[in-house]
This record gives structure tokens, sequence and C-alpha cells, in this order.
């Protein structure tokens, strides 16, 4: 299929960094954002959940939400700290050992980035689904489709510029778009 033969492709792409400051910022790049969004999430995290008004029970929505937050902000942490790890692991190699350890370590190297947009993906949906359970009372059933519409719409958008992105030969790989 098209889809499998795209990951087969960009599975084989061999990362060649251009030296070892080039290294040092994809790795790093997402380290201070991913600390300021973990404690601003860590923050907002429900401490008590919000409850139903006529059962007194938690739904399955403020559940959903609180778990979601949870992982959202390990998500974040985890990125951070990777980040972290790596940094003092490339720091203590010369140019040379650093270029030849990161054209084997690509996955790596991405792996902070990666668990940032996987915890900003989820917070955006936190945002959504949270919106929706505030405005759950009666008499906002017009509010609650258009935020809910509204954040689909915008979350779509993200996607597609990723997408956009991911095809386009200047930004991708020659291998991701079958130039190889």
């Amino acid at each position: 299929t098209p889809l499998k033969m795209s990951i087969m492709r960009s599975a084989s792409f061999e990362y060649a960094p251009h030296s070892i400051a080039s290294v040092k910022l994809l790795v790093s790049q997402t380290a201070p954002l991913a600390a300021f969004c973990a404690g601003g999430l860590f923050i907002k995290l429900d401490r008590t959940m919000p409850l139903d008004r006529t059962t007194g029970v938690a739904t399955p929505l403020s559940k959903s939400i609180t778990v979601i937050h949870t992982c959202a902000v390990h998500l974040m942490i985890c990125s951070m700290m990777t980040s972290a790890m790596l940094m003092f692991c490339i720091g203590r190699l010369s140019e040379a050992e650093g270029l030849r350890w990161a054209k084997h370590h690509w996955f790596l190297i991405r792996f902070p980035a990666m668990k940032f947009v996987g915890a900003v993906v989820l917070y955006l949906v936190i945002v959504l689904l949270s919106a929706y359970r505030t405005m759950l009372d009666e008499g906002m059933d017009a509010e609650r489709i258009f935020c809910l519409i509204f954040g689909i719409a915008s979350m779509t958008s993200l996607f597609m510029v990723a997408f956009l992105l991911y095809r386009d030969d200047k930004a991708a790989p020659p291998t991701v778009v079958g130039k190889a």
C-alpha cells in the first residue's frame, strides 16, 4: 500500500547532520516550551474532579479529561527530561564523535519533539472537551456546538499543515516524497 511504502521509505532515511550544533538544536528546541507548558498543565490539572450536579458522581467526560490531562503533563515532562539526557550525552562528545553518534541515533534526536507534539495535541483535546463540559448547562446548546465545530476545525487545520509539510519535497527528507 502507499502508506506502507511511505513508512518504509522514511524508515530507511539516513540522517546526516551538518554540525554538532544542528544536532543540539534538534534535541533541545522544544525543552523550554515543554517546561513552561508542563508547569501550566500541572497547575491546571484538576485537583478535585468536577461532579455531575444531579448525581454527585464524576462523569465519564470529567474522568476522560483528567486522564488525558495527566498524559499530557507526563509527555511534556518526559520531553523535557529526554532533551536534558540527550544534551548531557551529546555535550560530552567531540564534533566528529557527535556527528557519528547522531547519524545512528536519528530517532532519539527527534524523540523530544515527538513527545512534545503528542502533548500539545492532547492539550488541544483537553481544551475542546473542557469547553464542551463547561457548556453542558441548559440553554448553551448553540455555544457548545459552535465551540466544538471551531475546535475540531482548528485541530484539523493543524493536522493538514503537518501533512502538507510532510509531503513537501523542500521540508521533508527526499526519501519521504519518493525522490531518492
